[in-house]
């Protein structure tokens, strides 16, 4: 009963943070939310190995193509698919807090903290697959620790998938995998299991690499494509060896601030071994110095960095929430633990959480919105010439539910040169709509699209014109 409870509210708590930074009206990080919705929807229509074809990891779009698959190929499906991916990485973070706490209470207001983190709450409800990723890792994480050693091949496991799903994950199990051979050495009794967990670890990234290798003639291609983006995107200015500490404590103060509170009060009441979880600290650190690494060489995100500390903060929750309560239940104050600290400390999370900020370009609504009146007035299987200005067209592809149904006038990948867009005379248009077999035709309302005549769709931004003059269908 008492963990049916925990999760029921956990679950909670994840969508009540999830609804407040959606009522401050959060919808995405960046259009590559979109984009990965759009893959996982042509992963749905024509399902293969690697669906990118790109740098991109395949796990995330497996997940959410394959629910698409079964409830259709919608924007809406894939934000339910986040949000249920939220809640499960929540109760996995719990898992770990009862595999390394001796309390239960300990762990679920870690849990709860690890909730309603700003960056969780956002990544709760983004098409993106950072928040369960890195929930596998801080199992995996936990699982290092000699008690929780029993779990360890199930740690294996949380990195395979993870290591398949986000680079970050990457050292991560380089570390798992080494300590697991170490450990192998000292206790031979548990060889077979420890060694077999090794390989499990590193069996996503080896498979990565070699696919690499197989496809693209080069094991690192994925690398070279990843620095040349952002090269072209940020150039020389974004290899800054502080971007991810800065980063760290700029996104989350509060949270930086309580566990270097929680730690000096730890101190002083006698608690400073950290004994076996030292291990979980070096990876954590190994895992932040491969960042700072990654981000001098030109081989880390383009942008929003602090995606890729989400681990470190996740850990840090479960730190500050079981301090919390641990200290508060030693005060005749909090009969109930810290339970209610956390719970303040958590509705501060939400409240901030809440702010739009730098996501508010990705909101996209304009977008969306055209992206619907194209599934409503384009019949299925008629192309679409679409105006391409930058990637938000990726947000009309994923609210139309039929990404291969679209023509882009021309690509705006910043790696090649810049190439003319056929939106510049109604003549124009038309003669690319004919190139391409397109009907019907997509973009911002100009004079360009005002010699189109009548629009079947326009929100005074942007609309959708027939051209009844095109040849009908696919060329």
């Amino acid at each position: 009963m008492a963990l049916r409870a925990d999760l029921t509210l956990l679950a909670i708590t994840k969508v009540v943070a999830g609804a407040s930074v959606w009522l401050g009206g959060f919808r995405a990080v960046s259009d590559d939310d979109y984009a990965r919705v759009v893959l996982a929807q042509s992963f749905a229509e024509l399902p293969r190995l690697d669906p990118t074809g790109s740098s991109w990891l395949p796990f995330p779009f497996w997940v959410t193509g394959g629910v698409a698959m079964v409830f259709g190929p919608f924007l809406d499906v894939a934000r339910v698919a986040a949000i249920v991916q939220g809640i499960l990485a929540v109760w996995l973070v719990y898992w770990a807090g009862r595999l390394c706490f001796a309390e239960r209470r300990e762990a679920l207001a870690g849990a709860v903290l690890a909730a309603t983190l700003p960056w969780s709450a956002r990544l709760g409800v983004a098409t993106v697959p950072e928040l369960p990723t890195a929930a596998l890792c801080v199992f995996a994480l936990i699982t290092m620790v000699p008690r929780a050693r029993s779990r360890r091949m199930l740690g294996a496991i949380a990195l395979l998938v993870a290591t398949l799903s986000r680079y970050e994950a990457w050292p991560i199990a380089v570390c798992f995998s080494l300590w697991s051979v170490y450990e192998a050495r000292q206790h031979p009794q548990h060889l077979r299991g420890l060694i077999g967990s090794a390989l499990v670890a590193v069996l996503g990234p080896a498979a990565w690499l070699g696919h690499n290798a197989v496809a693209h003639g080069d094991a690192f291609a994925f690398a070279v494509r990843v620095s040349a983006y952002r090269e072209a995107v940020v150039g020389a200015s974004g290899r800054t060896l502080i971007a991810y500490p800065e980063a760290l404590v700029r996104e989350a103060p509060l949270l930086c601030g309580l566990v270097v509170i929680v730690a000096l009060a730890r101190w002083r009441r006698g608690e400073r071994d950290v004994g076996p979880f030292r291990i979980v600290l070096w990876s954590a650190a190994a895992l932040l110095v491969t960042l700072l690494l990654m981000s001098l060489r030109g081989g880390g995100p383009t942008h929003h960095p602090e995606r890729a500390v989400l681990v470190l903060w996740l850990l840090g929750a479960m730190y500050v929430g079981a301090g919390i309560y641990r200290l508060g239940r030693r005060s005749p104050a909090a009969r109930h633990g810290g339970v209610p600290i956390v719970g303040l400390i958590a509705v501060m999370f939400c409240l901030r959480a809440s702010f739009r900020g730098h996501f508010e370009p990705a909101v996209r609504a304009s977008e969306r919105a055209l992206g619907a009146a194209v599934a409503g007035h384009v019949p299925p299987n008629q192309r679409v010439l679409i105006e391409a200005v930058d990637y938000g067209y990726f947000a009309v592809f994923a609210a139309s539910g039929r990404p291969n149904d679209f023509v882009i006038d021309r690509s705006v990948d910043p790696r090649r040169p810049k190439q003319p867009s056929a939106f510049v005379s109604a003549s124009a248009l038309k003669a690319r709509a004919r190139i391409a077999g397109a009907r019907f035709v997509a973009g911002r309302v100009s004079a360009a699209t005002s010699g189109l005549g009548k629009s079947v769709y326009d929100d005074g931004r942007l609309g959708l014109w027939r051209l009844d003059s095109a040849k009908p269908g696919r060329p």
